[in-house]
């Protein structure tokens, strides 16, 4: 199994579909809430502060992924692979102008678990249970997702 640093545009696609107009289906919350240790987080719209947070959070956590796969990165972020000439600062959200498909949502979040699962404490992280929380998101937002019968009688 392989790993790398997933790209700016990467965390900054995720970030911005957790508070799409296309995933808030049907007029719903432009949110994302999550759970992590007890607590309740969440991202709304047009918080550019706490969009830069958990960007930073996401890129943090994928790069601890990286340095458990190859230690040899550790302190050198040069030696990691993914994006060259890259700070991985996540300083401040800029808004994508692409448009946001829950179908690539999934695969963008599939995408970035299997990059950022490479260390022990992915299951129990605080990014793992935000891709959780937007992949559930998107998932409600494909089409016919809202006329499908909730359960098989």
């Amino acid at each position: 199994m392989s790993a790398f640093v997933v790209s700016r545009k990467h965390i900054a696609y995720l970030v911005e579909a957790a508070t799409s107009v296309r995933l808030a289906n049907g007029g719903h919350d432009r949110s994302l809430y999550w759970y992590h240790n007890g607590g309740s987080h969440n991202l709304r719209c047009l918080e550019p502060e706490r969009s830069a947070e958990v960007g930073q959070m996401l890129w943090d956590e994928n790069i601890k992924s990286i340095c458990a796969r190859y230690p040899d990165c550790v302190g050198h972020p040069d030696r990691m692979p993914g994006p060259l000439n890259e700070t991985f600062r996540y300083e401040r959200h800029i808004h994508l102008p692409m448009s946001i498909d829950p179908v690539q949502v999934i695969k963008a979040c599939n995408c970035y678990e299997y990059q950022s699962c490479e260390h022990e404490g992915w299951t129990t992280s605080e990014a793992k249970t935000f891709i959780d929380a937007l992949r559930r998101k998107a998932i409600n937002a494909l089409p016919g997702y809202d006329d499908a019968d909730w359960e098989i009688c």
